[in-house]
């Protein structure tokens, strides 16, 4: 009796250690999984981030470079045919030569190849890269101020004076905006007012340059006045500039502008000038009734060189920009140029002309790609986050209406606090300026 219930006793213990060693497998394979999601994000992340800074970069590099050399020849060509003064040409040379030395060290780096930044190879290779691209950038940067500092010396440019028109009705209208932020008696504002009547008789374009730094320094005043009624310090806080290409979609432009409104989340589109009519132009005018800003994405999504090179400015751009400045009721003071390619030629025809700053970015939610879903946008935007960042996003994608309202919760659970791109920056949009993240800015 007792050997029989020994027996049981055993028999009942085998039947159930598999039970056990399932339940135990049932708990430990998703411990497991948590576990590796967990190391798997970091990585995930630094690998992200190599890839969008090594782009960065290299992008900032490339624009900076071209315009260095634009600089370069035009001061070398003189006035009129003349040559430099020797001291002048002595500046030259001493620029054209680093400006050699430091095309050669970029195209070592390797971000210029039929790969480039995507090749396979580790991501702290990447990050090597970056760092070299972002010093040569640098680089770069600091010899335009040094031929800047020639310019005292020369006569004024045939454009000086079309510049300083083209920036003045965009800075009138975000004087007038500004009133119910500051108050109609605002110093920084009413200095702005004024000085712009000045510029509005300006005949003479030896006094062009002067008004242009005046109009701006003025222009700046009001932003960070803007920026200190609404609690906005992008140099303490972390900032981030929300951008919507591609639309206006009458149904999923308007969803994205509700749960922004609602979340009381500043952001900045860039409407296509062909889907601007009597369908859409209500949208926009919404928009900038509602403090968002909008800028121009060209008339039908084409490239910047390529509108260049076939002479087709002045309806991809320039037109475009009308449109939406008609729709909007806002002059257009940014452009943001499709596939995020500028070159020199589009660069010079859109401050020069227009006025305008480009808006670029460094952080792609690459909404747009194929696969694209709420939980892929989200990571890669997290990824490659930073503070100061401008996030590039597209107001036509119904996984991007449905990510955001998630998205806005998780940014904001991080500390990041999203604002406009002038708000970013805490400066007017430059005439050629290109504007990449808050600290990185490529000045005209």
């Amino acid at each position: 009796m007792a050997e029989g219930a020994g027996t049981s006793d055993t028999r009942g213990h085998k039947l159930r250690r598999p039970k056990r060693v399932a339940l135990s497998v049932a708990l430990l394979v998703p411990l497991a999984l948590v576990s590796g999601l967990a190391a798997y994000r970091p990585v995930y992340n630094h690998y992200r981030s190599s890839i969008s800074r090594c782009m960065e970069w290299g992008n900032a590099w490339r624009i900076s470079d071209a315009h260095l050399n634009r600089l370069l020849d035009a001061r070398e060509a003189g006035q009129g045919g003349a040559q430099p003064p020797a001291s002048t040409q002595k500046i030259l040379d001493r620029i054209r030569l680093q400006e050699g030395r430091d095309r050669k060290q970029a195209m070592q780096t390797g971000a210029f190849g039929q790969d480039g930044c995507t090749a396979r190879q580790m991501p702290s290779h990447r990050h090597r890269m970056a760092d070299t691209l972002s010093g040569l950038t640098a680089k770069s940067e600091r010899a335009i101020v040094d031929l800047h500092k020639l310019d005292s010396r020369l006569p004024p440019r045939a454009d000086d004076l079309d510049r300083l028109r083209a920036i003045m009705p965009g800075m009138a209208e975000f004087a007038e905006d500004s009133k119910a932020l500051v108050g109609r008696n605002n110093a920084d504002r009413l200095t702005l007012v004024e000085d712009l009547k000045v510029a509005e008789n300006q005949t003479d374009p030896y006094n062009a340059r002067t008004l242009e730094e005046t109009l701006y320094r003025d222009a700046d005043r009001l932003v960070r006045a803007g920026n200190n009624r609404k609690g906005i310090d992008c140099t303490q806080q972390s900032c981030l500039a929300l951008t919507f290409d591609d639309g206006p979609d009458t149904k999923l432009t308007n969803q994205i502008l509700d749960d922004l409104i609602d979340s009381q989340s500043p952001a900045t589109f860039f409407p296509i000038g062909q889907k601007v009519g009597p369908r859409t132009t209500r949208i926009l005018e919404r928009m900038t009734q509602k403090g968002y800003p909008v800028g121009n994405h060209t008339w039908s999504h084409q490239d910047l060189p390529d509108i260049m090179a076939r002479h087709q400015e002045e309806l991809q751009i320039a037109q475009s920009g009308q449109v939406i400045r008609n729709a909007a009721k806002r002059a257009v003071t940014m452009v943001r140029p499709p596939h995020g390619r500028v070159d020199e030629a589009s660069r010079s025809y859109i401050g020069n002309h227009l006025g305008a700053a480009i808006a670029s970015y460094n952080a792609d939610s690459y909404d747009w790609a194929r696969g694209a879903s709420p939980g892929s946008i989200t990571g890669k935007i997290k990824a490659e986050l930073q503070p100061g960042s401008i996030v590039l996003m597209h107001d036509i994608q119904p996984h991007t209406a449905q990510a955001l309202p998630g998205l806005l919760d998780d940014l904001r659970r991080k500390g990041y606090r999203p604002v406009t791109i002038p708000e970013l920056t805490g400066e007017y949009p430059r005439a050629g300026a290109v504007y990449i993240s808050r600290t990185n800015i490529l000045r005209p």
